[in-house]
């Protein structure tokens, strides 16, 4: 059965980045994330399946506070495998010893990451559209993680969960600002309990051009739209708390 992930175990803090930083080059991480947050549809393949399971989890954990809200399988079986043709974005674990027959299927635009080589795909347009100062930090801040050599300790995880949510932080830090209830202009926009979400105005506050330019392109992506619903969702209720 296909399904999105369990909103239960979004949290950085709960899943190992451990089997996706061990595997990949620090830049193809950051490469993957643009893709994640570009909605494709991903593919981890890789002889351990343990392995590759535990990568897609990291993959889905890493863009918190976001959640992905399409097709999520660690683990594809075989029999699933026509799945892999469908035009919705996903994020998918199979075993190499499928891609042979992978190769003849047409997922010509599917990110696919060898998980035994570190290689991957299909990521180089989507990782130019990361702001490069945030994505600079991110790499630097992962590189200083590794460097303790000790990945499957709880505080180096917190330490990298900790990277990806300053990333994010640094970008979407000031939403809150933007969750509007007066009776400007919102044609478009998204709205919820008589509030609603000013986009352009999160766009134009951003310090640089790449800034703006990311936050509009993650204007129309599913992730972007859920979290905006949710937050409004919370800033219509008595002493809200949004996060």
């Amino acid at each position: 059965k296909l399904s999105t992930p369990d909103s239960a175990y979004n949290h950085c803090e709960d899943i190992s980045f451990a089997p996706l930083l061990l595997r990949l080059p620090i830049g193809g991480i950051v490469r993957l994330l643009a893709a994640v947050l570009s909605e494709r549809r991903i593919l981890l393949a890789g002889s351990d399946l343990t392995v590759v399971s535990g990568a897609v989890h990291a993959i889905e954990a890493m863009v918190y506070p976001f959640r992905w809200h399409h097709v999520y399988q660690p683990l594809l079986p075989p029999s699933l495998i026509d799945y892999l043709t469908a035009p919705m974005p996903f994020i998918m674990g199979i075993h190499s010893s499928m891609m042979p027959q992978v190769r003849k299927m047409p997922t010509d635009e599917v990110v696919v990451v060898d998980m035994d080589t570190g290689a991957s795909g299909q990521v180089e347009d989507d990782a130019s559209l990361l702001p490069r100062g945030v994505s600079i930090t991110l790499e630097k801040e992962l590189h200083e993680a590794m460097s303790t050599n000790r990945m499957y300790s709880l505080e180096t995880n917190k330490q990298i969960g900790g990277a990806f949510r300053r990333f994010f932080l640094a970008i979407f830090g000031g939403y809150e600002k933007f969750l509007r209830n007066d009776y400007g202009e919102k044609i478009g926009a998204l709205q919820a309990e008589q509030r609603w979400f000013d986009y352009d105005g999160l766009a134009k506050s951003q310090p640089s051009r790449n800034l703006t330019r990311f936050v509009q392109n993650c204007r129309h992506t599913q992730m972007f739209e859920m979290f905006a619903c949710e937050r409004l969702l919370l800033a219509s209720k008595p002493d809200h708390h949004v996060c």
